[in-house]
């Protein structure tokens, strides 16, 4: 072949990688790149958690009795009277007439002091009052304190156990043919009565019974 056929069949060669080269620099500039990722994580919005209150620790008032029911009230009321009078121990609380719970709580030496407590247990109304025992009456509460085993509000509990969806109304620490006892007096749901005692060294139930 001779240089003259040659040289055209080159320059068409070179021309046509050149137009290839210049359509694959089209095409690329045409195509646009997608910019959002494609497996972004999606975005989710906790929404915030309200808290209802449990009705099942909110004292309620009891329409019969005027009182608080539960023992919720009852626990309080006896933590406050024993925290404003330092070192002592319940001896005794009763709800009265008037929606204040009338507590007693004696220190070490067997002195008992009185104190009045707002229903729902949160504020000291009156006192605390120091009453003027004798040294048999101090030495009688000394040994029943003594002989306790459970405190007030382990007592409460257990007779609510006995009577149960009661209310504890009073509470007391006595003695009963020489056993140290817990007596109270809880309403059912039914708003009836039960008198009920517990053995206050290991919380046996000695009587729940209704009072007539």
């Amino acid at each position: 072949m001779s240089n003259r056929t040659a040289r055209p069949a080159a320059r068409l060669m070179i021309a046509g990688a050149v137009a290839t080269a210049l359509a694959a620099v089209v095409l690329t500039g045409c195509s646009s790149p997608s910019t959002a990722p494609t497996d972004a994580p999606a975005t989710v919005s906790a929404a915030p958690t309200t808290l209802s209150p449990d009705p099942s620790t909110s004292p309620t008032p009891d329409a019969t009795f005027g009182f608080i029911t539960g023992i919720d009230a009852l626990v309080t009321a006896g933590e406050l009277a024993v925290s404003t009078v330092p070192g002592s121990t319940l001896v005794s609380i009763d709800l009265d007439d008037d929606g204040a719970w009338d507590v007693q709580v004696v220190t070490s030496d067997g002195a008992e002091h009185d104190l009045d407590i707002s229903a729902d247990g949160t504020t000291v109304i009156s006192g605390p009052r120091q009453d003027t025992d004798d040294a048999d009456d101090r030495a009688e509460h000394q040994a029943r304190i003594a002989a306790a085993e459970i405190d007030f509000a382990e007592a409460a509990e257990l007779m609510i156990e006995a009577v149960p969806g009661g209310t504890v109304r009073d509470l007391s620490l006595d003695t009963d043919n020489s056993t140290t006892v817990w007596e109270g007096d809880v309403i059912d749901g039914s708003q009836v009565k039960h008198e009920v005692r517990l053995d206050a060294a290991d919380g046996t139930v000695l009587r729940n019974e209704v009072d007539d």
